[in-house]
């Protein structure tokens, strides 16, 4: 049945207003007002900005554009929102004063207590009604706030109607004062269902009530048995109520109620009702039952406990076995049957205890255990991951496979409609590996969406309306909402030659109406941005918290210790939250540390927590979204709070989720991983005196915002690659913040953002001139940096190679006489470009003292005017590997001229190593080595001695 969309003014008519009370007045029937002005209110007439705009892109206001100089704007007529102020004023009114009635005030007038009921079953049940001429139902044509566009009503004179001739089953049964069985048992007359959920949504009419008659039985030696829901059966007693029978005169062996109770243990009120559930009436005066009807009641009880005990389930136990939180909103329940409500010692289901059928739960653990397995193919064959289009289309159907879901016969169009849409999206597809899993995610739920409410029609057999009601509701995702609207966009064309004309443009999804969060610029202030520093790095609160919550893992779990390591990882580094999560496994094999136990017992050591930084710095880690590098920052102040933080999560992995890639985890599902919920944060922010809210997006933007003024304040200049170390980002994002910093705050941010590990002789001897030591001071230093007989041993025997240091030393010197010719201002100001990552180099890892490389034809490793920074590192160690390889093959075989180049590449290249050794320690620099330190020092100790092949010249 298809309905007629009325207008505010139609439905107002209907209930009896005057055309002439619908009239604005005249005054205003030429006037014409700008925006401000409504906002503002004029003589009673008053609108927000947002709603004046909607109505005008609807219509319902006229507009007129103004050109005022070099101002364009729009003005309003003033009587079309005279107008609708008033329809909407009286359209309130009535649904005020109850002349007409939503579907919810509807349902909280028979007791709904719960959330709203404005599923489309439940609109179809009322449907049912309005064809019965039960009650009448209008749909509003048009957005009247605070109602959508289309939205029904039931007229309050028919609804009062229904409720003066019906009465809930639930109020017939409190009048009669019986119990359901009883009730239904036998009463004769109609029942009608708005649905079967609850007897408050079952009726009759209130003349049939005295229909019913209990009916009088007569006591029997034997049993009846009846069919309950689960196939199983009951017995129950068949008795009479006499006066004789009541008075005890038959001399029948009794027990009273108190005995029963201990005896079945249950409550008092529980055995009322399962006396009345098996029509057993007491004797002499209520208090007392028959002796017989007692040994029934064991007997029945130990039956119902087994058959219920192998068919369900109790919500406690389901957590406690499967580790599935709130069973409730998962799967139906039903109230075990009074008699067996019983608490003993090994067993309890008295209280409001719900029983969930076993076979509902396997169903579920079998369709989480295929996601898991569809996942981890995904994982070991790429598909998901795969850039090959006819692959992911593949794994599509693939997935739709495995979770055994499928189209019904009478949907099959819209499968061959979907399907082809999916493929042409992900054929078209350029994201990003993670991206299209997400959109595979994404069709796969749009998918089931489809298959659910396809089950008897296709998807454009729908109304408008139905639609609207289907996917554009408050319960779809917006994400999901754009895709439908655009599916079903790209197939209008395809049903208009089958006759079908799909009014898109009343789909109550509006593109426009999306919130554009980007345009958020709002940052962290540098106090809160120090109020976290200083929360996150108290360890001895967060520690303590993140281990007793790994504690209640499979129960009360908050996943604290993702919290701590996710927050920490946000105030050094400006990565993405999904790269944030990502964050990967270390090893703490180098370290003291060995398990939970010893970790609230100690404190890790100021080296293990550098060999840990060390080792996520020695990863190549990338940027999702560009594919760029990304580069891990720990400032001192927060080094030993990030150990601490990625031990307890790496620890936590071991013992649960040893399978993981991930030290981050905030799942409840498969989908949830990687948000940071509001029980999460709440929890983990309890103790912070100040509220403060914390959002990956904007402590990025702080971060980004933070660097870019530290880097303008102290070079005076603009950034050359202010997202060298950090992520892409266009300059608008940040240029336009600007920030009054102090010099402490200058000092403590570069302290926070800036420390990127720079080492070697160029970067050291900037800081000494600075501080004015002599030239014969430098030369010494850099002669001394140049042994390395003291860290890698004497397999160039060093001693007898004076020409060879010479030759390097004279290398190095002409930089520092470039250096030392600088005016003090300029060294101190390159010593500041470097230290904050914009001096440009060819090569990741590297700065060079120069704005334009004077050696174009060298690499930056091998350049005597570079900075090398930490990152280094693990490229210089795969070179060392290399070159020690090569150092072996060609000492004996090679020519000499290969010979000489080998083995002055890896004096040089070892210098350089020895450099970061002295910079950072050798327990640092060992975790960017493949096998550490010893490991190199032992490939170096079984090369022959390369003494006459080096020269430098």
């Amino acid at each position: 049945m298809d309905y007629k969309l009325y207008s505010v003014r139609e439905i107002l008519l209907q209930l009896g207003h005057l055309e002439k009370d619908l009239q604005a007045s005249e005054d205003t029937m030429d006037v014409y007002v700008t925006i401000s002005q409504l906002n503002g209110g004029i003589e009673g007439i008053q609108l927000a900005s947002v709603v004046t705009y909607r109505l005008a892109k609807l219509k319902r206001i006229k507009t007129k554009t103004v050109v005022n100089g070099k101002m364009k704007y729009d003005i309003y007529h003033l009587n079309d929102a005279a107008q609708y102020i008033l329809e909407r004023n009286l359209f309130l009114d009535e649904v005020k004063k109850g002349n007409l009635l939503t579907f919810d005030k509807i349902l909280r007038y028979f007791g709904n207590t719960g959330k709203d009921y404005l599923g489309s079953k439940y609109i179809e049940h009322f449907k049912k009604f309005d064809k019965k001429n039960l009650l009448k139902l209008i749909l509003l044509g048009e957005r009247i706030y605070p109602f959508p566009k289309t939205f029904f009503f039931v007229t309050g004179e028919s609804f009062n109607k229904f409720i003066e001739e019906y009465m809930s089953i639930q109020e017939a049964m409190n009048e009669l004062g019986v119990s359901r069985n009883i009730f239904f048992r036998d009463f004769p007359g109609e029942i009608i269902n708005l649905f079967n959920e609850r007897y408050n949504y079952r009726f009759i009419k209130r003349n049939d009530l005295s229909l019913f008659q209990r009916k009088v039985r007569v006591y029997t030696s034997g049993y009846k048995r009846k069919t309950v829901s689960n196939n199983s059966t009951v017995s129950y007693r068949v008795v009479t109520t006499t006066k004789s029978h009541i008075n005890n005169k038959l001399n029948i062996a009794c027990v009273s109620k108190k005995v029963t109770k201990t005896t079945l243990s249950i409550s008092i009120e529980n055995l009322e009702k399962t006396l009345k559930n098996y029509h057993i009436v007491p004797i002499s005066s209520a208090n007392y039952i028959a002796q017989i009807d007692l040994d029934f009641l064991v007997t029945e009880q130990s039956k119902q406990i087994d058959d219920y005990s192998a068919l369900y389930i109790l919500s406690n136990e389901i957590k406690e076995k499967y580790n599935i939180s709130h069973a409730g909103k998962k799967f139906k329940w039903i109230l075990p049957p009074p008699l067996i409500c019983v608490k003993r010692a090994n067993l309890d289901w008295s209280g409001t205890k719900f029983l969930y059928l076993k076979t509902d739960i396997t169903q579920y653990l079998e369709y989480k255990q295929n996601k898991k397995a569809i996942r981890l193919d995904s994982n070991q064959t790429g598909l998901i991951y795969s850039t090959v289009d006819s692959q992911l289309f593949h794994s599509f159907l693939t997935i739709i496979d495995q979770l055994n879901i499928s189209f019904s016969n009478d949907s099959q169009e819209t499968k061959a409609f979907w399907y082809k849409y999916v493929e042409r999206k992900l054929a078209k597809s350029s994201a990003n590996a993670e991206t299209k899993s997400a959109d595979v995610s994404k069709l796969l739920k749009i998918t089931e969406l489809f298959i659910r409410h396809t089950a008897d029609k296709e998807i454009f057999s729908y109304s408008i309306n139905e639609l609207n009601l289907l996917f554009f509701n408050d319960m779809i995702q917006i994400s999901y909402q754009q895709e439908i609207r655009f599916f079903l966009s790209t197939i209008k064309k395809a049903l208009l030659k089958k006759g079908i004309d799909l009014k898109i443009s009343n789909l109550r999804y509006d593109p426009s109406t999306v919130n554009d969060k980007s345009t958020d610029k709002d940052i962290y202030s540098i106090e809160n941005y120090i109020q976290l520093l200083d929360y996150v790095g108290n360890i001895k609160l967060h520690k303590l918290n993140a281990i007793n919550d790994i504690r209640n893992f499979k129960s009360n779990y908050y996943h604290y210790s993702s919290s701590w390591l996710y927050v920490l990882l946000h105030l050094n580094n400006a990565w993405r939250h999904y790269d944030v999560t990502l964050f990967p496994r270390i090893d703490l094999n180098h370290t003291k540390i060995s398990s939970l136990e010893w970790l609230q017992a100690n404190e890790i050591s100021r080296e293990d927590a550098q060999r840990i930084v060390a080792q996520i710095k020695s990863m190549n880690l990338i940027h999702s979204k560009t594919g760029k590098i990304r580069y891990f920052f720990c400032s001192d102040e927060l080094l030993l709070p990030f150990a601490n933080a990625a031990a307890i999560c790496e620890l936590r992995c071991r013992l649960y989720e040893p399978f993981s890639d991930c030290l981050i985890d905030f799942k409840s599902n498969a989908n949830a991983s990687r948000i940071f919920k509001i029980r999460s944060k709440k929890r983990f922010f309890f103790n912070m005196i100040e509220n403060l809210n914390f959002e990956s997006l904007k402590m990025n933007r702080t971060i980004i915002s933070y660097m870019y003024n530290v880097i303008k304040k102290v070079t005076n200049r603009n950034p050359l690659e202010i997202t060298k170390f950090i992520r892409s980002h266009s300059d608008e994002e940040v240029n336009n913040i600007y920030l009054i910093l102090t010099q402490e705050h200058l000092d403590f941010l570069t302290r926070q953002l800036f420390n990127t590990g720079h080492f070697g002789y160029i970067y050291d001897l900037l800081g000494e001139i600075l501080f004015n030591d002599s030239p014969l001071e430098l030369e010494e230093k850099a002669s001394r940096s140049l042994i390395l007989k003291d860290t890698f041993g004497d397999i160039f025997h060093v001693e007898r190679m004076a020409g060879l240091l010479r030759a390097l030393l004279n290398e190095r010197t002409s930089v520092s006489n470039i250096l030392n010719e600088l005016h003090p201002e300029k060294t101190k100001s390159l010593l500041n470009l470097i230290k904050l990552g914009q001096q440009p180099a060819k090569e990741d890892g590297y700065q060079c003292i120069f704005t334009k490389c004077k050696y174009p034809e060298k690499s930056c490793g091998k350049c005597q005017c570079s900075i090398p920074n930490i990152y280094a590192l693990s490229k210089l160690g795969i070179v060392l590997n290399k070159r020690i390889e090569e150092y072996k093959q060609k000492f004996d075989t090679g020519l000499i001229g290969d010979r000489t180049r080998i083995a002055n590449l890896l004096y040089s290249e070892l210098s350089q190593l020895k450099e970061a050794i002295n910079k950072f320690g050798e327990h640092v620099v060992s975790e960017f080595l493949e096998g550490g330190i010893e490991t190199l020092r032992e490939k170096l100790s079984l090369l022959p001695s390369g003494i006459q092949n080096l020269t430098m010249k």
